[in-house]
């Protein structure tokens, strides 16, 4: 039996975290399981707890010191939060989970805005769709970074709202390129569109064509961009997930634009979506664009990722990959994604 010190429970909060171990806690007279990113959230692998004392129950178990982790607990086969753990991410009913980092994890200060850093100019459009995607319009943010005469390349931006608002990339980009760490670089954030998401970044090519047609001549018209043509492959692509199955397509499918391209967590095998990807790269012909991939060691298209970046490597293509200790989710991505765009975009000193 394990003793628990239920003052600290209460001044500190759940899970209680020595080193590497970490101590789920429940309450009550009953037990619910534990369900998170430790069992790729299978609600059949969902976590067993162990009453330690009359209604104290917990769950124990071996962590990396750096990951980030979301857990959930369920109770009647329905998810309820933590009650507690205040760190929290609550969507809907069917989402919610609270979250914690190991010691030597970290929220990444790059998203911080720093005083004297200049941050550059996020601008809201709307862009004609013309039949490619649903609607006439779609909405469409760029950014434009600070104090640069000289043009610059584009990195387009799958899922882009979700990189404003929870990545907070713009910010990112404004701190890196203030300490140097890469070159200047503008963004085209495009909205994904809900209810067609998945269809749409399903190695669609008429998302394809949207952006190819629609998005990159208006963002030429306001940005200072690098002449693509002029500098074949000089913009970069990205997306998680099913973003970053469609970014590494679009690298694929239009490398004279697209030369970098960066993918989080790509859903290569996911439902059977990814098939065109390997197809591609199984017949491919010529230089590959620069292609940077990242996924959690929790993450549940792992071994998607690992298979993809074999036959890549197969294929011969130099290929920039990372594994770190978190799950799918886009805290994960954004407290990674500096490493792909130092990758990318070089600082040129």
């Amino acid at each position: 039996m394990m003793e628990i010190d239920l003052e600290r429970v209460q001044k500190e909060g759940t899970p209680l975290v020595d080193g590497n171990t970490v101590t789920f806690i429940w309450l009550g007279s009953q037990a619910p399981r534990l369900v998170g990113d430790f069992v790729g959230w299978r609600e059949d692998a969902a976590l067993q707890m162990v009453e330690q004392e009359p209604g104290v129950w917990t769950y124990t178990d071996i962590l990396p010191v750096d990951a980030y982790i979301e857990y959930a607990f369920l109770m009647h086969d329905k998810r309820v939060l933590d009650p507690l753990n205040k760190a929290t991410i609550s969507e809907d009913p069917g989402s919610l989970r609270n979250y914690f980092y190991m010691p030597e994890g970290e929220v990444t200060s790059l998203t911080e805005r720093r005083f004297g850093i200049s941050w550059g100019c996020i601008s809201q459009y709307f862009v004609e769709t013309n039949g490619w995607v649903t609607g006439e319009k779609r909405p469409l943010t760029l950014y434009r970074p600070p104090d640069i005469e000289a043009p610059y390349p584009l990195l387009v931006v799958f899922d882009g709202k979700a990189y404003l608002q929870d990545v907070r990339l713009p910010q990112m980009l404004a701190n890196l390129m203030a300490e140097k760490r890469i070159a200047p670089l503008g963004l085209a954030l495009v909205p994904s569109w809900e209810e067609a998401r998945v269809h749409e970044y399903a190695c669609n090519e008429n998302t394809l064509r949207f952006v190819s047609d629609c998005v990159l001549p208006f963002a030429q018209r306001e940005l200072n961009l690098i002449d693509v043509q002029a500098n074949p492959g000089a913009y970069g692509v990205l997306g998680a997930s099913m973003g970053g199955l469609m970014a590494l397509y679009a690298g694929l499918r239009f490398p004279h634009i697209f030369g970098h391209v960066l993918t989080q967590s790509g859903a290569f095998r996911l439902n059977g979506y990814g098939k065109a990807v390997f197809d591609l790269i199984q017949e491919y012909q010529g230089q590959f664009p620069d292609i940077w991939m990242d996924v959690g060691k929790f993450d549940i298209l792992l071994d998607a990722n690992r298979c993809l970046r074999a036959l890549l490597v197969e294929k011969g293509c130099a290929i920039a990959y990372r594994e770190y200790n978190a799950g799918h989710n886009y805290p994960a991505w954004r407290n990674d994604i500096y490493h792909g765009l130092e990758a990318m975009f070089p600082a040129q000193l």
